[in-house]
């Protein structure tokens, strides 16, 4: 494999894309740290028993080390707020951690343990509140307090800890356990304490937000969603001043029964939580503080009410947790989906293999005995001079007739002639003999091609075996990067389809470890006319809360595959020109392009040996079962075993078709050759124009054969150029001058187009031949 570069300068807008993204970089890392100090303004003010606020401390042990300087700033400016010794004991306490983390930064081994945070923010804690108690007058019931703060300090580390790890991480959040969700539960209410001590005529906006928190949970969260936030909810806010305790009864009570209605509707989770409420509310002895929480629950309820509706997905994530009996069952019928699938595309191989083998075996086989033996028993047998000529003169005779080997290789038949030279007494029966020696020996020849073939199709039958060995192991590999299978969402999109009048036979929802949803859904052949694409992605995109790309579609047996992936980064701007040699209806080069269902943008360019009908037979055929295949969900090296025993079986004369294949992905930006007897194929850079060459065999002459495969990432505006051998039949030097001069906001399909004219101008005076060329832009959504 060979890789050329052509530089012709540094590039300017290369240059300006780099530093274009190291602006964004160090953008976004001061967003993130302004965050982080905002944070800790609000965290800091949050209070419990109406004096202590040890979140703040807890939220420094807990943030990133790169950031910990700009969250302790929030932290120290929110604890400034407090008025008298406390704030300033916070300070210490903070000036500690921040010591302790900077002197254990280095021991890993200490650092990354998940209790290190809620150790280093215990000790400075006990440490600076005995010291502040001794200072003011120690009792031993300080002892407690001080004791309770620090656990409670802690306990909060342990949630940010695990809270700014999941924020931070590639996990999606449908995909989140019960504990996690706690954790960024008892985050989220630790953060709505500090609103607590924000008040309007007596009523505080931070109790509002959270029982605005535990209705929207019970609603689209269900019990779950009810239980995790009414609980969060009604310790943290129960904790915050000793008589308001009896909030932490009210908002898990009502979080559980809001939960339980949630099926009902808003107005079933608002009713059933505040009549769960007041109940509790009656038995509290705070009969002023009560009735100004019932007044914070009606305004919280009445805004519940006029949310909007769409907001309900978006929640339901939060809380759609998978069973694991459900996530097996996911993989077993998924698995069971795409091997039935497959096994439907390899079906018209396979029956093609079978109907081949069947119509050789019905062939006349004799056995491969010497063909002069059954001459002779055939025309001698009825002689009456048998016994003369046999009997009694055997072994010469049969020598005379082994001397016709060479006659018969030569002109594949004997005549009586040749039977009267070479029998050494007169035959009465030459000219039958002659017929039956030439007869049995075409028989022989039949029996002899007939049996190369059907050692052939047996060696291209366990080729099959193989292939469908790679296939499970692709189909393997791809389910491994599948974490979980969305059962309720693959329900809601087989509603869709039987409103749309298909029938889904299987559905399936995948999430991948980079949290990309991924919707397959198989129908019957039939109902294929009915598909609307923009309606449909516009219905699965809502049922799935997420942006869907349109749906890539093939085709089985009986069967039709619909497979959406979700809107992509990267998308190609595609050009391509084609000439046919000899100004004839039919070209030998094929191209198509297509996106695979799994957020990969394909092209293949195919060109069948020669040029006419026999070629684009050729061509077409390997195209066309390379996109069906891929389409299918088969792996490229998969696919071209596949393709090479199809033209290997085609017929008798030789078939063969090089193939050159792109597979872009449309997340990531990355692009893959991969060459099958192809020509060189470009990467338009800037000024820099990257040559790609990898020697390999054309499919359709031996068995075994593989894609010589390259690398590469693109750029926005970088441009692939695909070709065919015809376009540099006469050298590639003129075509990599013209590519290196273009702009870089050169029209694509001009340059096509210039390049086809300019190739069938230099190759008139030699030999005309079928010539394609292919240019994708890679551009950003």
């Amino acid at each position: 494999m060979k890789e050329t570069a052509i530089v012709g300068g540094k590039s300017q807008k290369k240059q300006k894309g780099i530093s274009v993204v190291i602006q964004n970089s160090s953008v976004q890392k001061l967003l993130v740290n302004i965050t982080y100090v905002f944070l800790g303004v609000l965290i800091s003010n949050g209070a419990i028993f109406g004096e202590f606020a040890p979140f703040g401390v807890a939220y420094v042990s807990s943030v990133p080390y790169q950031s910990m300087l700009w969250a302790s700033a929030g932290t120290i400016l929110g604890d400034l707020l407090m008025s008298g010794i406390i704030g300033y004991r916070y300070i210490g306490a903070i000036m500690a951690v921040i010591a302790l983390r900077w002197v254990f930064s280095e021991i890993d081994v200490l650092s990354r343990r998940k209790y290190f945070a809620p150790a280093i923010s215990f000790v400075p804690l006990i440490v600076t509140g005995i010291v502040v108690s001794m200072a003011t007058g120690f009792e031993l019931n300080d002892i407690i307090k001080i004791l309770t703060e620090a656990l409670l300090a802690a306990t909060a580390s342990y949630f940010f800890t695990k809270s700014i790890n999941l924020t931070a991480g590639s996990k999606g959040i449908t995909s989140l356990s019960q504990q996690e969700l706690a954790c960024l539960a008892m985050s989220g209410c630790i953060i709505l304490l500090s609103f607590g001590r924000v008040s309007v005529a007596g009523l505080s906006v931070g109790r509002v937000l959270a029982v605005l928190l535990v209705l929207i949970c019970s609603r689209y969260g269900g019990i779950s969603g009810g239980c995790i936030t009414g609980v969060a909810t009604g310790i943290v806010f129960g904790l915050s001043m000793p008589e308001y305790g009896f909030l932490a009864a009210a908002y898990s009570f009502g979080g559980l029964l809001g939960g339980l209605m949630s099926s009902v509707g808003k107005v079933g989770v608002s009713v059933s939580f505040l009549l769960s409420s007041i109940i509790v509310l009656l038995q509290s002895n705070a009969d002023g503080i009560a009735m100004y929480s019932l007044y914070e629950m009606l305004i919280a309820s009445s805004v519940f009410m006029l949310l909007p509706k769409n907001l309900g997905s978006k929640i339901t994530a939060f809380f759609s947790s998978v069973p694991e009996e459900n996530k097996a069952e996911g993989l077993r019928k998924c698995v069971l989906m795409r091997l039935d699938y497959a096994s439907k595309a390899l079906s018209d191989v396979s029956d093609s293999v079978n109907a081949v083998s069947k119509k050789l075996s019905t062939v006349y086989s004799p056995e491969k005995d010497n063909v002069y033996t059954k001459a002779i028993d055939s025309v001698c047998s009825t002689c009456g001079l048998r016994v003369y000529c046999w009997e009694k003169s055997a072994k010469p005779n049969e020598c005379s007739f082994e001397s016709l080997t060479e006659i018969l290789k030569e002109k594949k038949m004997v005549t009586e002639k040749d039977i009267d030279e070479k029998y050494p007494k007169k035959c009465c029966k030459s000219q039958e003999m002659a017929d039956s020696i030439t007869n049995y020996y075409e028989l022989c020849a039949a029996y002899t091609i007939a049996d190369k073939q059907i050692n052939e199709v047996r060696g291209i039958v366990s080729e099959e075996f193989k292939g469908l060995s790679e296939l499970l192991e692709d189909l393997s590999n791809e389910f491994r990067d599948y974490e979980y299978f969305d059962s309720a969402c693959a329900e809601r999109v087989g509603a869709i389809f039987k409103m749309e009048g298909l029938v889904p036979l299987d559905v399936a929802c995948r999430i991948n470890k980079y949290n990309r949803m991924s919707v397959e859904v198989i129908i019957l052949d039939n109902d294929k006319r009915q598909i609307k694409k923009t309606e449909l992605v516009k219905a699965v995109s809502s049922a799935c809360g997420r942006k869907m790309d349109s749906p890539c579609i093939s085709y089985a047996p009986d069967r039709c595959r619909i497979q959406f992936n979700e809107k992509p980064i990267y998308d190609l701007q595609i050009a391509s020109a084609q000439h046919i040699s000899g100004k004839g209806t039919l070209c030998g080069d094929c191209m198509n392009y297509f996106t695979d269902g799994m957020g990969k943008l394909v092209s293949i360019i195919s060109d069948g040996m020669g040029t006419g009908g026999r070629a684009a037979v050729d061509g077409n055929m390997a195209a066309g079962i390379m996109t069906k295949l891929i389409k299918a969900g088969l792996s490229f090296d998969c696919s071209l075993n596949i393709v090479n025993s199809a033209l290997i079986v085609k017929s008798s004369d030789e078939s063969l078709a090089t193939l050159d294949v792109t597979s872009f992905d449309m997340f990531t930006g990355s692009v893959e050759f991969l060459k099958a007897g192809a020509p060189m194929s470009y990467i338009k850079r800037g000024s820099n124009l990257i040559k790609i060459e990898a020697p390999s065999l054309p499919a359709g002459i031996l068995r075994n054969i593989s894609f010589a495969k390259k690398s590469f990432s693109l750029n926005v505006d970088d441009c692939i150029i695909m070709l065919s051998d015809g376009i540099v039949s006469g050298g590639d030097k003129w075509l990599e001058a013209r590519l290196k001069n273009l702009t870089n906001d050169f029209d694509i399909k001009n340059v096509a187009d210039d390049i086809i004219r300019e190739a069938v101008e230099r190759c008139s005076a030699t030999r005309d031949d079928d010539m394609t060329v292919m240019i994708l832009r890679c551009m950003s959504r």
